[in-house]
């Protein structure tokens, strides 16, 4: 049972043996000593680059009926022949016509063979015409009964002078190929059954039927739209241009080339491969059925609510991580790809697979395959466990994990699409429970390895704060913004001579003109430091140096965590503070928590006001109203995986020098590791305290009320996978930054998980603002979320 003691302010306290505090340090210590540094900073459209931001609400895709593919999108009724229209039999000679009229009419019953010169006039066959050479351009409407013969050769129809056919009744060619020129038209009201022959074009054409052929050659100008399936016999398929099936696509296989954008309103199958080679390739598709698929370049498959990508064997994906991916559109949306393996070239890092994107609104894709690899020189494999890396950019669940998947996870079934649903085994949550979208990733390409570890809001900003992983210093602040789900990087700096390292950050409004950031880290010159900096009025950090009476000073200044002339001499432990780890503004004052404890600074000076020696480290302090919480290790560490029992203490703001508590819980839990973050955080009588290893602890007027832990968090050898390190809420749920388990939101009444985000890489601290949720990862990745309930 945890030891609650109840200390109110004003009253002796006999027997807190835990901290001593040094009131009178004030009084013979010297002033701080202060060093200017030079930053090194980046700002503005030079930092756009290292946003990847993934919604674009509400799009769609594409709609051929906006002529945005460029495509004949109906067939217009049959026309009456014009009265004035000349016999077509009485004004031709040797395939000229003579006739003041620009109308000519070949009527039901009668026949042409021969020669014809078009001369720009139009052309009504309701008989049977024959023509073994054409000359000029003009208009033709085969009517319903009539039919026209095309028997001059191989080339074009109309051998490409500009001429467009309506056909209500009967086009043929003796042509290997039905070939539509780059300037001709043809609007075919009824089927294309050409099986002995090769469709060709350059043109547009629209087809109000099915279309057979034997072969396709394909051009990147072709516009071609068919309201009903295609058949192409030939394996040896390329499609080039801009095509719409309102049907089914069927071939021995497809290869998408070039600038190819081919929309599918049905599906799209075939027994062997569907490749898309090249840049700017896009296929919109609702139902894919393959052997194998693949994507090279900056392909895009474009799915849209309940769209289901079929694959029996691999998926390939040769450019990860530079724009070959799959896109679910709308809002809502549900997708499933299916496939038996999954193969990738690892991009920039071998964990961030950008795969799959959902744009819209609470919007998700169901994997379903039980094989990922990723390639090597684009050819040699290597396995990956699901849990190996993170599908980065969307919200991605595979149905062949051991978590549960959303309830909501089915294809009904239709005439193009045979439907999906996964295996009723399978657990499932709430299919109206609330979604994590990801909305951006600051995808930092910094030069050093770094892990961020901080994160506050001030006035529609965020400030991140970072420090180098293993045993090098260059950590770094950046500044940024969300709005209408889109991130900006405004602002990075960093030390001129790479020294420090920031494990915290706090904004305080009061002191400078605009305000000023706190950041409490390391230098490996100096030891535990502050660093601070003020703000411009659009809450940048002011990188210019300014000029004094005394000199120039420098924007970023540092002042030590050292044992100043007072203290210096209590014992070895307090002549310098190896850290800072959090920090917090308390009105005019800054607490600081530090490897041997509390100190409190003058906010405008960096005048030291108190110091308060602990047994253990001083881990974190949260500000909530008008009280102070803070977490420290009851003993000192020998190793950082040591489990040690942490105390909980609360304070009344008033007592900025952390001098009386008001409240203690001793041996509040074990903290294991006992180098992470360890936030603990206030919310009106109850404390949220976050352990690593044993999860979130919950206290309630000083008793544990509850404990969360994730299922499933060991392996079978017992070793933990995942640590709570961050902790923020609201006035419905508890956020949980909880290590390579990524993001967890609990119900804060019932305890229950209604969201999760899993990661691979470790999620440390987690932050609300402007309806979005912050989380700082492990090496150089932020990630933004929403919650779409």
């Amino acid at each position: 049972m945890q030891n609650f003691k109840l200390l109110l302010v004003g009253v002796a306290i006999l027997g807190f043996t835990s901290c001593s505090n040094d009131d009178s340090v004030n009084e013979e210590i010297l002033n701080p000593s202060v060093t200017g540094l030079s930053v090194d900073a980046s700002s503005g459209s030079s930092l756009s680059d290292l946003v990847l931001n993934f919604k674009s609400p509400g799009t769609r895709a594409v709609d051929y009926t906006t002529l945005s593919l460029g495509l004949i999108t109906d067939m217009p009724s049959a026309p009456s022949v014009p009265n004035d229209a000349a016999d077509f039999t009485k004004v031709v000679s040797y395939g000229n016509v003579s006739t003041t009229s620009n109308s000519v009419y070949l009527a039901s019953g009668k026949t042409y063979n021969g020669g014809l010169g078009l001369d720009n006039r139009t052309y009504y066959i309701s008989g049977d015409m024959t023509l073994d050479n054409v000359w000029g351009s003009g208009t033709i409407y085969i009517l319903k009964g009539g039919s026209l013969n095309l028997n001059h050769g191989e080339g074009t129809l109309l051998n490409n002078q500009g001429t467009t056919i309506y056909n209500y009744g009967t086009l043929t060619t003796t042509a290997s190929k039905f070939y539509i020129g780059g300037n001709e038209t043809l609007y075919n009201a009824g089927s294309l059954d050409i099986p002995t022959q090769t469709f060709k074009c350059e043109g547009k054409v629209y087809v109000g039927g099915y279309l057979n052929t034997k072969g396709w050659e394909s051009n990147q100008n072709e516009r071609v739209n068919v309201v009903g399936n295609v058949t192409v016999a030939d394996a040896a398929l390329q499609l080039d241009g801009n095509i719409h099936v309102g049907g089914s696509f069927t071939a021995p296989a497809i290869t998408l080339q070039n600038s190819c954008k081919f929309v599918s309103d049905c599906s799209i199958k075939t027994p062997g491969e569907l490749r898309l080679n090249s840049n700017n390739v896009v296929l919109y598709a609702n139902y894919v059925e393959c052997a194998s698929l693949y994507q090279c370049a900056a392909s895009t498959i474009q799915l849209e609510n309940g769209a289901y990508i079929n694959c029996a064997g691999t998926y390939t994906n040769l450019n990860n991580g530079n724009d070959a991916k799959f896109v679910l559109e709308g809002d809502k949306a549900i997708a499933v790809i299916k496939a038996a393996k999954m193969i990738w070239n690892a991009g920039g890092d071998v964990q961030r697979v950008y795969l799959f994107q959902t744009p819209g609104s609470g919007s998700t894709i169901a994997v379903d395959c039980a094989s990922f690899a990723r390639l090597v020189n684009n050819n040699d494999e290597i396995a990956m466990a699901f849990d190996e890396f993170s599908f980065d950019g969307g919200t991605v669940v595979n149905i062949q994990d051991e978590s549960k998947i959303p309830g909501n996870i089915k294809i009904a079934k239709t005439d193009c699409n045979p439907g999906y649903n996964p295996d009723p085994s399978i657990p499932t949550t709430d299919p109206t429970a609330p979604t994590i979208d990801v909305i951006a990733e600051v995808n930092n390409d910094h030069t050093h390895d770094i892990s961020a570890t901080c994160v506050k809001a001030y006035k529609g900003n965020v400030y991140v704060s970072y420090h180098q992983r293993g045993t090098g210093q260059s950590g770094c602040l950046e500044v940024l913004k969300t709005a209408n789900d889109k991130t900006q990087l405004l602002q990075f700096i960093r030390d001129h001579n790479n020294e420090l390292d920031y494990n915290s950050l706090a904004i305080n409004p009061n002191v400078g003109t605009y305000g000023r950031v706190y950041a409490v880290g390391n230098s490996n010159k100096k030891g535990g430091i502050i660093a601070y900096i003020d703000l411009t009025s659009d809450g940048l950090m002011n990188t210019k140096d300014s000029v004094t009476e005394k000199g120039t000073e420098k924007p970023l200044n540092i002042v030590c965590l050292k044992g100043y002339k007072k203290y210096a001499t209590i014992d070895k432990d307090t002549t310098v503070d190896g850290d800072g780890n959090s920090v917090a503004i308390n009105g005019s004052h800054i607490e600081v928590m530090t490897t041997s404890g509390y100190r409190v600074y003058d906010a405008a000076t960096l005048v030291p006001e108190s110091v308060t020696k602990l047994p253990g480290k001083a881990k974190f302090i949260d500000i909530n109203g008008n009280t102070m919480v803070t977490a420290y290790l009851a003993t000192q560490a020998h190793n950082s995986d040591e489990a040690i029992k942490a105390n909980v203490q609360t304070y009344a703001t008033s007592d900025y020098k952390l001098a009386k508590p008001l409240t203690e819980i001793t041996n509040a839990a074990d903290i294991q590791p006992n180098n992470g973050k360890n936030v603990v955080l206030a919310d009106g009588s109850k404390l949220y305290l976050c352990t690593g290893r044993d999860g979130l602890k919950v206290f309630e007027n000083g008793t544990l009320s509850w404990s969360y832990q994730p299922e499933k968090i060991t392996t079978s050898k017992g070793v933990y996978k995942a640590y709570c390190n961050g902790v923020a809420f609201d006035s419905k749920y508890i956020y949980l930054a909880y290590g390579s388990y990524g993001l967890i939101i609990l119900d804060k009444t019932t305890h229950k998980v209604i969201a999760q985000r899993k990661m691979v890489k470790s999620a440390n601290y987690v932050t609300l603002a402007d309806g979005y949720i912050y989380v700082a990862y492990g090496r150089d990745c932020l990630q933004v979320f929403k919650l779409v309930e």
